[in-house]
């Protein structure tokens, strides 16, 4: 999976990673 940061505006984004019962949340900032 890739995130292209050219699809978003700047900002601030969270995105959450799960695999099995491991699971996190994120911060991505986009400048």
């Amino acid at each position: 999976h890739t995130v292209d940061a050219t699809n978003f505006a700047s900002g601030v984004y969270f995105y959450t990673v799960q695999s099995g019962d491991y699971r996190i949340t994120k911060k991505l900032i986009v400048e």
